[in-house]
């Protein structure tokens, strides 16, 4: 919502794949983060794409999650919550009079 707000529609889709992408590769979608150098898994462990899919996975499968999986998807969810208000507030009424 945030990028939506503070982008152009045509400028927020290819901005909203450009962060997709390495967000969903880092996060373990595309490879499970047992196949990662443990550089890339420690800076995974760090991106709501992983702690989303580990507490999932634990839902599951009943495989434990990473103790730090739900601080870090609050703290994301926080972060971009006050990015799309900010950016909400900046927006209103600008674009549609």
């Amino acid at each position: 919502m945030a990028v939506g707000y503070s982008l152009s529609a045509k400028a927020a889709l290819p901005v909203v794949q450009v962060v997709l992408f390495p967000l969903a590769f880092a996060g373990g979608l595309f490879l499970p983060p047992v196949a990662f150098p443990d550089w890339l898994n420690t800076l995974s462990q760090g991106t709501p794409t992983r702690a989303g899919r580990d507490l999932l996975v634990q839902a599951l499968t009943g495989e434990a999650a990473y103790a730090a999986a739900w601080p870090v998807l609050i703290g994301w969810t926080v972060l971009f919550a006050a990015l799309a208000v900010g950016a909400y507030r900046r927006d209103e009424g600008r674009r549609f009079r």
